[in-house]
Formats: C-alpha cells, sequence, structure tokens
C-alpha cells in the first residue's frame, strides 16, 4: 500500500512510516492487552496479594527473591512497603493494557511493559532463567516473550488500527496545508522586500489589502456645472480669513493711511 497521499494537489507522505507496523500486527497487540489487563485485575481482585502476612503474596515473593538475583539489594525498599508497590504495579499493568488497545502512546506503553517484565525476569524468575534443567530455562520464561513481543510496538507501533496513527495522519495533513499556503509573516516579508529593491507589491498583497480595508462608498456631491446642470444649489465657500500678522494686514493698513 503507498503511503503516498494528495491534499489539494499536493503529495505528502502518510503518517504510516515506510517500516513501520501493519494490520499483521494486531493479533499480538490484541493477545498483550489481554495480558497486561487480566494480570492489572488480578493483582485488585486477589485477596492475600497485598497482605504482608500471605505466604503466597507479593511480599513474599520479593523477600524470596532478594537473594541471589541481580536487582535483589533494590528490592528492600519495595519489599518494606509491599500494598504500594502491588497497588502501582497493578495500575500500571493496566495502563499498558489500556494504551495497547486503544493504540495510543504505544511506544511509551510497550517500554513500560518491557521495564515491567525484566524487572520479573532478574528478580521472581531468575532461579529458572538462570540455569537449563530440562524443563525450565531462560527460552521458556513467559515474561521474556513478552519482552519480545513488545519490542515489536516498541520499534514499529500501534500500526494502523489505532489512535498514534490517526492523529500522526491528520498532523501530517494539516501540515501539508501549512505548506501549501504560505503564512502572514512570509508574505509580509515578501512585500517588504519587494518594497525595498523598488518592485510593485504583489498581487495577493493588493487583493488582501483590498479585502481587509473596503473603503466605504460616499455619496457623490455635484459640484460646479455638475451642480448646475442637477439643478442643486451651489454653496459658495467664504475664503478663509487672513492671519493679523499677514503681509496683507500691512499692505491694507499702509493704504487706509
Amino acid at each position: 500500500m503507498s503511503n503516498i497521499e494528495t491534499v489539494r494537489g499536493r503529495r505528502y507522505e502518510s503518517a504510516r512510516p515506510r517500516r513501520g507496523n501493519s494490520w499483521a500486527v494486531v493479533p499480538l497487540r490484541l493477545f498483550l492487552t489481554a495480558l497486561f489487563l487480566f494480570a492489572g485485575y488480578a493483582k485488585l481482585v486477589y485477596p492475600g496479594f497485598f497482605d504482608p502476612a500471605s505466604p503466597t503474596g507479593l511480599k513474599a515473593s520479593v523477600d524470596a527473591a532478594r537473594n541471589g538475583t541481580p536487582i535483589g539489594a533494590a528490592l528492600g525498599p519495595l519489599s518494606d512497603h509491599p500494598s504500594l508497590l502491588g497497588h502501582v504495579t497493578a495500575f500500571a499493568e493496566i495502563a499498558i493494557g489500556l494504551g495497547l488497545l486503544v493504540g495510543l502512546l504505544t511506544r511509551i506503553a510497550a517500554l513500560g511493559g518491557m521495564v515491567l517484565a525484566a524487572m520479573i525476569v532478574l528478580s521472581i524468575d531468575w532461579g529458572g532463567v538462570k540455569q537449563y534443567t530440562g524443563s525450565s530455562g531462560w527460552f521458556t520464561s513467559v515474561d521474556l516473550a513478552v519482552a519480545a513481543g513488545l519490542s515489536v510496538f516498541l520499534l514499529g507501533g500501534a500500526g494502523p488500527l489505532s489512535l498514534d496513527w490517526l492523529i500522526s495522519r491528520a498532523r501530517a495533513k494539516y501540515n501539508a496545508r501549512d505548506d501549501d499556503e504560505p503564512s502572514f509573516r512570509d508574505s509580509e516579508l515578501e512585500d517588504s522586500r519587494r518594497r525595498l529593491q523598488g518592485e510593485p507589491p504583489s498581487a495577493q498583497w493588493r487583493d488582501n489589502r483590498t479585502e481587509q480595508l473596503p473603503v466605504p462608498r460616499r455619496p457623490e456631491q455635484p459640484v460646479g456645472e455638475r451642480a448646475e446642470r442637477s439643478g442643486a444649489t451651489r454653496i459658495e465657500q467664504p475664503a478663509p480669513a487672513p492671519e493679523g500678522n499677514s503681509l496683507w494686514d500691512e499692505d491694507r493698513r499702509d493704504s487706509d493711511q
């Protein structure tokens, strides 16, 4: 499918990148959407997930992953606030799922999901990832598979069925219209250059000036012979009185004397 479209006779490249995702990634996006939405919802409704005393809660899982994992030293402060950590994780997973579902800020959502999956792999899943025992290993890690699937949307975006694609396409059309019609300041600079070089202003500037500054029509008053032919009374305007110190007054005073 060509990504060249036309707006007002002007060709421009559509918002979809040449090497971006297409309709083929929609099933993967729907699967990851369901995965993250369900993961966040399950954490919120699971009765013992936020309970610090529960053996299957978040605190027990974090405490078990503090020893012998690459990020075990960073899990200490998180283990002290299991409720806060659990709610942040649950709402983050729901936000990632919604972002993938509607395709809004898809690259940011994919990056957040990859960071979350990497933290789980380096902490809770590290025991099964670091060694191969015949039934487990890094290639069987679900979180690594999820991170690999999210990398598709981090690199190529959500594809055509998304809000990101619609917004980018509308922005491309708006930019094409701006490029097709020069701005007001550009036209003013061009007319200023013409005046400085002694050239007549552009026809577009004259037309715009005529449209922007209309001259009001004044009723024509008969003057001189036209007034006599039309039967209008001609009003004689008295001559202006000379100034007091003018030469005319001095000559008049000398003649009177």
